[in-house]
């Protein structure tokens, strides 16, 4: 992962699926003689404030399970995030060498060579391509390029 040495997208994801296999993250009703109902939750912006703690946290730790537990202490409500929603916030957010101006002719060409070169459209694979871009820019990068080219009858 760019920017953060100190993570292992393995790690986290074998904590999250464990986490998942114990049923922690269910995001379904419990409500007893009723069908498994989806919760939805209200969005809720983040805040400074937890952006600096987070990252904070991914200095003084190096295990995601203790940064989640810190984290989580500190901010029970109103705004409640999961393992998933701050492992997210961290990579897609607020890794330092994620590039947030506009985009250049050259990734647009680092772009449209990895969508040449990757047949599904796995948008992790392909911002792995496109150095300082998330899966999330590029995701919105080539639909807004599609968009265009619509419009441009090509």
């Amino acid at each position: 992962m760019r920017g953060m040495n100190s993570f292992s997208y393995e790690n986290f994801n074998s904590e999250l699926s464990t986490s998942i296999s114990n049923n922690q993250l269910s995001l379904t009703s419990s409500m007893p003689n009723q069908q498994s109902l989806p919760i939805f939750k209200k969005y809720i912006p983040w805040t400074k404030n937890e952006d600096q703690y987070l990252t904070k946290l991914v200095v003084k730790y190096k295990s995601w399970v203790k940064i989640y537990q810190k984290f989580s202490e500190k901010y029970i409500s109103p705004a409640r995030r999961t393992k998933y929603q701050c492992y997210q916030r961290l990579i897609r957010v607020l890794d330092p060498s994620i590039n947030k101006g506009i985009w250049s002719s050259q990734e647009d060409l680092q772009l449209l060579s990895a969508l040449k070169s990757t047949q599904i459209r796995q948008w992790s694979q392909i911002a792995a391509k496109v150095p300082g871009r998330s899966d999330i820019q590029v995701r919105y990068r080539v639909k807004l390029i599609q968009q265009w080219l619509v419009k441009r009858g090509a």
